[in-house]
C-alpha cells in the first residue's frame, strides 16, 4: 500500500482499463469479489464485474500476514471525489456469497 502525502495509509485505487462510466437513472449489477492472501505470501486477489463482465481484476495482494485474519463485513458505500452534481445510489437485493453469482435474469 503506497503512503498517502498525510502521512497515512489509506488504501490503494483500482482503476479499470478503458475508463467505465456510470450513466445516470438505470439500475446496475455491480459485484466485488475479494481472495484473502495466504499469509505471508502476495496471493491475494480483488475484482469487480458490472453486469456481469469483469471489469477489473487486480492479483498479487497481501491483504493479511497471519491466519487469523478474515473478511469479517462489508459496508456498502459511495464515494465520487470532486464531483459537479448531486450523487444519490440506491442499493437493492444485495447478497453475500463465497461463488459468484452473477447478474439476474
Amino acid at each position: 500500500m503506497r503512503q498517502s502525502r498525510d502521512g497515512h495509509y489509506w488504501g490503494n485505487m483500482f482503476f479499470t482499463e478503458p475508463v467505465v462510466t456510470l450513466g445516470r437513472n438505470r439500475w446496475y449489477c455491480i459485484e466485488m469479489m475479494v481472495r484473502c492472501n495466504t499469509p505471508g505470501k502476495a496471493d491475494g486477489e480483488q475484482a469487480a464485474w458490472i453486469d456481469g463482465k469483469e471489469v477489473v481484476h487486480v492479483t498479487g495482494l497481501r491483504w493479511r500476514d497471519i491466519e487469523e485474519l478474515k473478511v469479517h463485513c462489508f459496508r456498502l458505500s459511495l464515494y465520487l471525489h470532486d464531483s459537479p452534481k448531486t450523487n444519490r445510489v440506491w442499493f437493492d437485493n444485495v447478497a453475500v456469497s463465497h461463488t459468484y453469482i452473477g447478474p439476474a435474469t
